[in-house]
């Protein structure tokens, strides 16, 4: 769904930024926050609209060449930190009204 017409929930941090459909220039759904100190995770509130709960998700955009043993423990720590660090409870309180998924 595009919520382009809906208002920004005040339930968003402003530290998240409303994305922009690139085909339409129009508002999108989808709201992106802080990445992990090396960019390897970033966080992201969707917004359904039509009072439905708020979600908290998560995406990567790297690709990992060639990792070893060390690296990929470096990196697991990475992502546990910062999915702590901006899970749905910290950013929004635990309210009940977020959910979270993995994206």
């Amino acid at each position: 769904m595009n919520n382009s017409t809906s208002p920004r929930n005040p339930a968003i941090p402003a530290i998240f930024t409303r994305q922009m459909d690139p085909s339409t220039g129009k508002p999108t759904d989808i709201y992106t926050g802080p990445s992990s100190p090396n960019g390897i995770a970033t966080v992201h509130i969707f917004d359904p609209g039509q009072g439905l709960p708020l979600r908290v998700e998560y995406s990567t955009d790297v690709v990992f060449p060639d990792l070893n043993h060390h690296d990929m423990i470096e990196i697991a720590d990475e992502l546990a930190v910062f999915a702590d660090r901006w899970s749905a409870d910290v950013i929004f309180g635990s309210n009940g009204d977020i959910s979270e998924v993995a994206a």
